[in-house]
């Protein structure tokens, strides 16, 4: 965790400001619309030639057909000559797993610019983050009296907005480029979306914890999201416990019945009937699942090392509807709703069966 005193918050400004040299954000059209292989293969050869990064490591995360302002992309220098002409083309999310990037092409990827890069680690240093880490500190302090050195940045990735978002205003628009960023302080998690131009950000009020504090969360890198042993559309939820090298899961169907997958040494998973739950605990277990602020915590990661070595459980929403992780020595510093749902789990007794 970064204290945010290092991010030169003595420039704060009262109105939010924009990343410098960047643009307003292109309107990005919301189709179906399919990514020609070569596009696809000239960005990921370009970010290798760049970067040394091995394609094989590379993942296009999201991508979407898009409409430049210009022939530049609308990434042009002071000093670039740039046509005056829409250019249709292409908006990527880029990831090696631990960092992320944005990058923007014409039609036929001949043309690639790099926009704004996030990274997962929040240790790494970044000048483009400081102008909305600034702004985020600002309010902050206004709304609850913190003070921004006793700040800290825990986690930060670039992310899709979704306006049908729990918490975000019903005009959102889907599938827009922003950041989602987890600051806290003594007392306080805040979990922030904010857009790429810091013109307006929201608070994810279900994921925060005002008072009293819960342990911070961090975000699961792309890629490392756990996958259900089986995904189907009836499953209700999932538990992944990952135990010294060993991996378990228990799922509970919408039927009421309860299946055992466990990881082999072969690298498959072996399956285990373990009959069903009463009426009673289901009905329990899918009306709380029914509250849509578990959304908010999806990829968010509680007390889990990096290096895999931690204990750790992994719950499942539905067929991989939302996944958090959590150490579950550390269930009590947990967000509340999440406790809910871990108390409930273990009345089962699912893993004594």
């Amino acid at each position: 965790m970064r204290s945010l005193t290092t991010l030169s918050l003595v420039a704060v400004l009262a109105m939010p400001p924009a990343i410098a040299s960047d643009p307003p954000h292109p309107l990005v059209q919301h189709v179906d619309a399919e990514l020609p292989s070569q596009v696809r293969d000239r960005l990921l050869q370009y970010i290798h030639q760049t970067t040394t990064i091995p394609i094989a490591d590379l993942a296009i995360v999201d991508y979407r057909a898009a409409d430049w302002s210009d022939s530049c992309l609308g990434l042009g220098e002071p000093t670039e000559i740039c046509a005056a002409v829409i250019t249709p083309g292409w908006s990527f999310v880029v990831t090696d797993g631990d960092h992320t990037w944005q990058y923007r092409a014409n039609g036929n990827g001949t043309h690639l610019r790099q926009e704004a890069a996030y990274a997962h680690d929040a240790n790494r240093s970044d000048p483009q983050r400081e102008p909305f880490l600034s702004y985020l500190a600002l309010h902050i302090e206004s709304e609850y009296g913190v003070a921004p050195e006793t700040l800290s940045l825990e986690a930060i990735e670039l992310t899709t907005l979704d306006g049908c978002h729990v918490g975000f205003p019903s005009d959102t628009p889907c599938a827009r480029l922003g950041v989602r960023t987890v600051l806290s302080a003594p007392n306080y998690v805040w979990v922030y979306y904010t857009d790429l131009e810091v013109n307006t950000f929201w608070l994810d009020a279900a994921a925060s914890q005002i008072q009293p504090s819960t342990l911070a969360p961090t975000f699961i890198p792309p890629g490392e999201l756990p996958v259900l042993a089986n995904p189907i559309p009836e499953t209700l939820f999932s538990v992944i416990i990952d135990r010294a090298g060993s991996r378990y899961q228990l799922s509970v169907y919408s039927d009421r019945s309860v299946a055992g997958y466990q990881w082999t040494r072969d690298d498959r998973w072996a399956a285990v009937d373990l009959g069903s739950i009463p009426y009673r605990d289901f009905f329990e277990l899918r009306d709380l699942l029914t509250d849509e602020r578990f959304l908010s915590f999806h990829g968010l990661s509680y007390g889990v090392s990096p290096d895999g070595n931690t204990t750790t459980d992994t719950l499942v929403g539905g067929p991989e509807t939302w996944i958090a992780q959590y150490d579950p020595a550390l269930v009590d510093q947990l967000h509340p709703k999440l406790q809910q749902l871990i108390v409930l789990w273990d009345s089962l007794g699912l893993e004594r069966r």
